[in-house]
C-alpha cells in the first residue's frame, strides 16, 4: 500500500510536470503566433519599403523562404507538442485510473484491517471468556478445598464427639463451657457513674454466659465485680474497679477452660487404669492430672543449690540417665532459635505399649516471634504414656512468665540431650573399659538452669517469695539483679525498661517483661466467683463439677464466701489452701510437672532426630545458609556428628546382641547361656567376618568396628542393622 501511495505521488508530480510542459508549449506557440504577426507586419513593412528593398529583394526572398521553412518547422513542432500533449493527457488519464485503482486497493486494505480488528476483538473476548472460565474453575477448586476442609473438620468434630461419649462426658456440657469462655471475651467492664461498674455495650453478653453456665446473670455479675475480705475476723464486701473486674473475668475464662481440659484428660486416664470401671464423673474435680506422692521433692530435678558450679539436681539427672532402662517411649519435638527469625528442632521418639495416657499442655504467648516447640510421648514401665505438647523456646515481644517457664523446660530438655548424648556415651565407654579417643567440647547450660530454678536463689524461687510477701515487680527485679549480679547469663536489656531483664539461653537472648509476673504466678480465682457455681444456685452440674474440690473446701465451714482464694488451673497438691491463699503457685506446679517428666525420661532409651529449617520464612525451595548455620551451632549438631563418627554411639547387652544376630553363626556352635554370652558374641562376629567376600572385607573392616565391654558390646555408627 505504501508503494502504491508513493507511486501515486510520483504520477501526480509527473502529471504536474506534463502540465507545466504543455503550458510551456502553449506559451511557445503564442510566441510563434506573435512571431508570424511580426513577420506579417514586417512583410507589410517590406511592401511599403519595396522600393527600398528592391535591392534587397533577393535577400528578403531568401529570408522569407527561410522564415517559411522556419514556420513549417514551428508548425511541425506545434504538431509535435500537440501530440505530446495528447500523450500527456492519455498518461494523466492512465494515472487517474491508476489512482482510482490505488484508492480501491486502499479501501480493500481498510476493510481487511477492519476485519482483522474485529477478529482481534473476537480473540480478546474469547480470551476474556477463557480467563473468566479459569477464574470460575479456580473459585470452584477453592470451594472444593474449603468443602474438603469442612468435611475434615466435620469428621474431626464427630470423632471428638465420639471420644467424649466414650469417656462418659456429655458433649453439650463441654460445648456450653467453651461457648461461655468465648462469650466472656466479649464482656468488658467500664467505670460507671457510681460505685458500681458498667458493662460496655449492655448486659446481653453476660446474660448469655450466665444462661450457658446455669446461673443467674445477677449472681454472675456480683461474683465478677465484688470481693469479700476478712478483716480481723469480720467479712467485708467491696466493689471492684473496672480493671479488677476484667481480671476476674479473665480468671473465670481460664479456670473454665483449664478445668474442662483437665477433666477430659483425667477421665481418659481413669478409664484406662487397671481395675477402673466406666461410670459418671467424680465430684472431686480438682485432683491433679499428674498424681505424685512426694510433694516435698517438687524441685528435686530442676532446681540447683544456687551456689555451686553444677547443681545437685543436674548431678542426679546425669547419674539417672546413665542407668536408663527399657519401658519408655517418647517423642520430643523441640524447636530452638538463634535470632527471632530462626527456628531449629530436635525429635526424640521410641515405642512401647501404653496402659495409661497422661497429658500436659503448656501454652505460651499468643504472638511469639520465635517458637521452639516440644512434643513428648512416653511410657513408664509400660503402664503410663506421658504426652507433653509445649511451645518451647519463645522470644515474644515482650516475653512473660509463661515464656520463662517454657524456656526453662527447653533448657532442661537440652541439658538432658547433652547429658544423654555427650556425657553418658563417653562415661559408659570409660566404665566398661572401652578406650575412646573422642573428646567433644559442648556448651553446658547448667548455669542458665540454676539461674532460673535453683532452690533459694533462682528467679522462680525468688518470684514465689515476692508473691508471699506481697512484693512488687520493681522489688522483684531489683532483688534478682542484686542476687545474680555476677551471673553472666543475666543481662540488662537496652533501653529504659524498669521492669525487664534478659537471659542468655543456649539458643539465644530473650528479654522478659516482669510487670505481670506476680499476678500470673499467683494464678488465683476468688471464692466470691466460685460460690456462684454451688449446686444450690447453679443448674449446670458440669460447671459445679469443675469446681468440686474448691466447693468442698469452701463449704466445709459455715461462712462462704469468706475472702479466700483458689488456683485458676488445677493444682498437683492434695491440699488446696495454705490459710487464705492457695498452697502452690503456677511456677511450683510447673516444677512438679517438669520433675515428673524428668523422672520418666531418665528411665527411657531415647533416640534423637534434629530438625533444621531451610529458611526463616517457611518458603519451599529456598535454602538460607546463614539460617541453617545458626541452627546447627545452637543445636550442637557438629559436636554430635563428631561423637557419632569417632565414638561408639550404639551399645547392646550381650544377650540382646546374641538374640538379634544369632542367625549369623551356626546354631550348634552357640552356647545360649548367660555365662557364655561373650563367647557367643565373639563367635557371631567371627563368622560374620569369615562369610563376607574378600573384595568387601577390607571396606567392611574400615566402616564397621566394635568393642566388647563388661556388660555391653559397643558398635560404631552404621554397624547396627
Amino acid at each position: 500500500m505504501e508503494y502504491n501511495i508513493h507511486h501515486m505521488e510520483y504520477n501526480i508530480h509527473h502529471l504536474e510536470y506534463n502540465i507545466h510542459h504543455i503550458e510551456y508549449n502553449i506559451h511557445h506557440m503564442e510566441y510563434n503566433i506573435h512571431h508570424i504577426e511580426y513577420n506579417i507586419h514586417h512583410m507589410e513593412y517590406n511592401i511599403h519599403h519595396m522600393e527600398y528593398n528592391i535591392h534587397h529583394m533577393e535577400y528578403n526572398i531568401h529570408h522569407m523562404e527561410y522564415n517559411i521553412h522556419h514556420m513549417e518547422y514551428n508548425i511541425l513542432h506545434m504538431e509535435y507538442n500537440i501530440l505530446h500533449m495528447e500523450y500527456n493527457i492519455h498518461h494523466m488519464e492512465y494515472n487517474i485510473h491508476h489512482m482510482e485503482y490505488n484508492i480501491l486497493h486502499m479501501e480493500y486494505n481498510i476493510h481487511h484491517m477492519e476485519y482483522n480488528i474485529h477478529h482481534m476483538e473476537y480473540n480478546i473476548h474469547h480470551m476474556e471468556y477463557n480467563i473468566h472460565h479459569m477464574e470460575y474453575n479456580i473459585h470452584h477448586m477453592e470451594y472444593n478445598i474449603h468443602h474438603m476442609e469442612y468435611n475434615i473438620h466435620h469428621m474431626e468434630f464427630e470423632a471428638w464427639k465420639t471420644c467424649l461419649s466414650v469417656l462418659g462426658i456429655p458433649f453439650l456440657d463441654v460445648i456450653r463451657v467453651l461457648a461461655a469462655v468465648l462469650l466472656l471475651g466479649n464482656v468488658t467492664f467500664v467505670e460507671g457513674q457510681g460505685l458500681e461498674v458498667d458493662i460496655q455495650g449492655g448486659s446481653h453478653e453476660l446474660k448469655s454466659v450466665a444462661s450457658l453456665l446455669g446461673v443467674s446473670s445477677g449472681a454472675l455479675y456480683r461474683g465478677l465485680v465484688t470481693r469479700t475480705h476478712n478483716t480481723r475476723g469480720h467479712l467485708v464486701k467491696s466493689m471492684c474497679d473496672a480493671n479488677m473486674s476484667n481480671l476476674t473475668r479473665d480468671a473465670l475464662a481460664k479456670a473454665l477452660y483449664c478445668r474442662t481440659v483437665a477433666t477430659i484428660v483425667r477421665r481418659a486416664n481413669s478409664l484406662k487404669r487397671l481395675g477402673s470401671t466406666s461410670g459418671t464423673l467424680s465430684s472431686d474435680s480438682n485432683e491433679s492430672v499428674h498424681q505424685n506422692g512426694d510433694v516435698a521433692s517438687q524441685h528435686a530435678s530442676t532446681v540447683g543449690t544456687g551456689g555451686s558450679k553444677a547443681s545437685k539436681s543436674m548431678s542426679v539427672l546425669n547419674s539417672a540417665v546413665k542407668h536408663a532402662t527399657d519401658g519408655f517411649i517418647g517423642i520430643l519435638d523441640m524447636f530452638g532459635f538463634e535470632d527471632p527469625k530462626v527456628i531449629v528442632g530436635m525429635h526424640m521418639f521410641g515405642f512401647e505399649d501404653p496402659k495409661v495416657i497422661v497429658g500436659i499442655h503448656m501454652f505460651g504467648f499468643e504472638d511469639p516471634k520465635v517458637t521452639i516447640g516440644m512434643h513428648m510421648f512416653g511410657f513408664e514401665d509400660a503402664k503410663v504414656i506421658v504426652s507433653i505438647h509445649m511451645f518451647g523456646f519463645e522470644d515474644a515481644k515482650p516475653a512473660h512468665l509463661e515464656h520463662l517457664c517454657i524456656n526453662l523446660c527447653a533448657e532442661t530438655m537440652q541439658h538432658f540431650y547433652n547429658t544423654h548424648i555427650f556425657k553418658s556415651s563417653v562415661e559408659s565407654c570409660r566404665e566398661e573399659g572401652i578406650s575412646s579417643v573422642v573428646e567433644v567440647d559442648y556448651v553446658d547450660n547448667v548455669p542458665c538452669i540454676d539461674l532460673i530454678s535453683s532452690l533459694r536463689t533462682g528467679l522462680l524461687s525468688m518470684l514465689d517469695v515476692e508473691c508471699s510477701v506481697r512484693g512488687t515487680p520493681e522489688s522483684y527485679i531489683q532483688k534478682s539483679k542484686v542476687q545474680h549480679k555476677s551471673c553472666s547469663r543475666l543481662f540488662e536489656p537496652k533501653g529504659d525498661l524498669q521492669r525487664a531483664f534478659g537471659i542468655h539461653h543456649y539458643a539465644g537472648r530473650v528479654v522478659y517483661e516482669a510487670s505481670d509476673f506476680l499476678d500470673t504466678n499467683r494464678d488465683i480465682i476468688t471464692d466470691d466467683l466460685v460460690c456462684v457455681f454451688h449446686k444450690l444456685t447453679c443448674t449446670f452440674g458440669f460447671a459445679t463439677h469443675l469446681f468440686g474440690s474448691e466447693m468442698k473446701a469452701l463449704f466445709s465451714q459455715d461462712s462462704a464466701p469468706r475472702g479466700v482464694s483458689f488456683r485458676i488451673s488445677p493444682t498437683s497438691h492434695t491440699d488446696l489452701q495454705n490459710g487464705d491463699e492457695p498452697v502452690s503457685t503456677l511456677t511450683q506446679d510447673f516444677h512438679t510437672r517438669l520433675d515428673n517428666l524428668l523422672r520418666t525420661l531418665v528411665h527411657a532409651k531415647p533416640h534423637f532426630i534434629r530438625c533444621i529449617r531451610a529458611n526463616s520464612t517457611e518458603t519451599p525451595g529456598i535454602f538460607d545458609r546463614a539460617t541453617v548455620i545458626k541452627q546447627i551451632r545452637a543445636l550442637q549438631v557438629l559436636e554430635t556428628v563428631n561423637l557419632m563418627a569417632g565414638g561408639y554411639p550404639h551399645r547392646m547387652r550381650f544377650r540382646s546382641f546374641v538374640f538379634r544376630y544369632r542367625l549369623l553363626a551356626p546354631s550348634k556352635r552357640l552356647r545360649r547361656t548367660d555365662e557364655k554370652t561373650i563367647e557367643d558374641c565373639k563367635m557371631i562376629l567371627e563368622f560374620f567376618l569369615r562369610n563376607i567376600d574378600d573384595s568387601s572385607k577390607s571396606a567392611t573392616m574400615n566402616t564397621i568396628n566394635w568393642a566388647l565391654g563388661k556388660r555391653h558390646i559397643f558398635l560404631r555408627f552404621g554397624s547396627v542393622a
